[in-house]
C-alpha cells in the first residue's frame, strides 16, 4: 500500500460531452493498494467526499464518502466513509 494523500481538499465542476458532474473532496489521510493481479484493490482512509455524475465511462453517487462508483476503466468501487473496495 502507498499512501496517497494527506490532508488533501478539492473541488470538482465539470461539464462536457464525456461526464457531467461536480462535487467536494475534503480527506484526513489515504492509503491506497491492489491485491494480486490489481483487479481487487482498496482504499482506506478518512474522507467527507460528495459526488454526483455521469458521463460516457461510468457514473458516481457519493454523499460524506458512502456510495458507489461504476466505471470502465476503474472498475466499480463500494465507499462507505471514504474507505473503497475496489474491483475490476
Amino acid at each position: 500500500m502507498d499512501l496517497t494523500e494527506i490532508f488533501y481538499c478539492n473541488f470538482l465542476a465539470e461539464a462536457g460531452k464525456d461526464y457531467t458532474g461536480a462535487g467536494f473532496k475534503a480527506s484526513l489521510i489515504e492509503y491506497k493498494g491492489a491485491i494480486g493481479n490489481n483487479h481487487v484493490g482498496m482504499k482506506i482512509g478518512l474522507a467527507a467526499d460528495t459526488e454526483v455524475g455521469a458521463g460516457l465511462d461510468g457514473a458516481t453517487v457519493k454523499v460524506l464518502g458512502t456510495g458507489l462508483k461504476v466505471s470502465r476503466s476503474q472498475g466499480v468501487h463500494f465507499c462507505l466513509f471514504g474507505s473503497c473496495l475496489i474491483i475490476g
